[in-house]
């Protein structure tokens, strides 16, 4: 199935941003299709693995998708089953991304994920490197 992203909004600090496209209104306004995961819940619950590698907006994405981390399914055991793979950034590397990016970024990720029944796995380097995280 294809999700209809259809709703503009205007794009600022705080938007939690999980799936975007760009379009432009005619006024000229740069306008940004801002969507939660949770928008899409029903498309695409129950989640399996999902691989989260937006250059910074990792925590945003996880915060954007509580209903689909803490829901499981009845129907059989390893529905609930979820792996999830973020990429994160050292202080170092936060550093020369710019001033505009979160120096805590590792932090941010962790704290988002400690309100979900999610187990810390070893990271995933494969050159870039990945928290994972595991409900089983």
């Amino acid at each position: 199935p294809v999700a209809n992203l259809s709703d503009n909004k205007k794009i600022n600090d705080e938007s939690s941003c999980s799936s975007s496209s760009n379009s432009s209104s005619s006024s000229g306004d740069n306008f940004l299709n801002i969507h939660q995961l949770d928008d899409f819940f029903d498309i695409i619950h129950p989640v399996g693995f999902l691989h989260i590698d937006v250059e910074g907006w990792e925590a945003k994405v996880l915060s954007g998708a509580s209903t689909l981390l803490t829901a499981t399914t009845d129907t059989i055991a390893e529905a609930s089953q979820c792996y999830i793979l973020a990429e994160t950034f050292n202080r170092k590397e936060a550093r020369s991304r710019g001033p505009g990016f979160s120096q805590t970024h590792e932090e941010d990720i962790l704290e988002v994920m400690s309100k979900f029944s999610f187990s810390r796995g070893e990271d995933v380097v494969d050159g870039e490197r990945n928290l994972f995280f595991a409900r089983v």
